[in-house]
């Protein structure tokens, strides 16, 4: 399934007085991989392009390679820039710690609302009790807006809606892999500039809303 039915999955485990302790602890580890993904906007939307896996692009002069000529599979290529290197060159010299105290200050104020996005809904279970959690769609969503408007807004070039079609890999869909790459996109500083202020919040507001889904998960009252 999706992002959202592994979520929901995974939580459930969590919250299951039968679960052994290795399941519990591998649903905390997969919360806290899914929640993240999530907030990164291309595993929200797809353009037959498994994420923009098959969209090769050049960066700061990193030119396009072809990886895999049977799966036309090239790097760089939009997902992995935005996995890593936009935020890489964003930092330069900051270590991990030192950009998350500068997100902490930049974004406090948001902290509260970006929280409060949860639905948290206590239902009884027989003698327990059980935290229902809702808003994970429409953080999905929000997500999918973000990739639409700047992920792909952005580019240099344009880039068509496919008519949807199920694809293995990027030779798949008369070569989506090899017809983007004759696109030749080429990423500089404008579009380093209109994607580093989504990152920057995108990883905010996901540490936000991963404690918010810890904490009502695991009340402290």
């Amino acid at each position: 399934g999706c992002i959202l039915s592994a979520l929901k999955a995974q939580i459930a485990i969590l919250q299951s007085s039968t679960a052994d302790p290795k399941s519990r602890g591998d649903a905390l580890r997969f919360v806290i991989h899914f929640i993240g993904d999530m907030h990164q906007p291309l595993h929200d939307v797809d353009n037959n392009d498994h994420g923009g896996n098959c969209v090769p692009v050049s960066f700061f002069g990193t030119q396009a390679q072809l990886r895999n000529p049977q799966s036309e599979s090239y790097a760089p290529n939009l997902h992995g820039v935005w996995d890593t290197d936009i935020l890489v060159r964003s930092m330069g010299q900051k270590t991990v710690q030192q950009l998350e105290e500068e997100l902490q200050k930049r974004f406090a104020a948001k902290f509260d609302v970006w929280q409060k996005s949860l639905n948290v809904v206590t239902v009884e279970t027989g003698p327990n009790k059980m935290a229902m959690l809702q808003g994970f769609d429409k953080w999905s969503w929000e997500t999918h807006l973000l990739a639409n408007e700047v992920t792909y807004g952005k580019l240099p070039v344009p880039i068509s809606v496919e008519p949807p079609v199920k694809i293995t890999t990027c030779a798949d869909d008369n070569n989506v892999g090899n017809r983007l790459f004759a696109l030749h996109e080429d990423l500089e500083q404008p579009y380093q500039d209109a994607a580093v202020p989504v990152i920057d919040e995108q990883l905010a507001k996901a540490g936000a809303r991963l404690a918010a889904v810890l904490n009502a998960l695991w009340p402290s009252n």
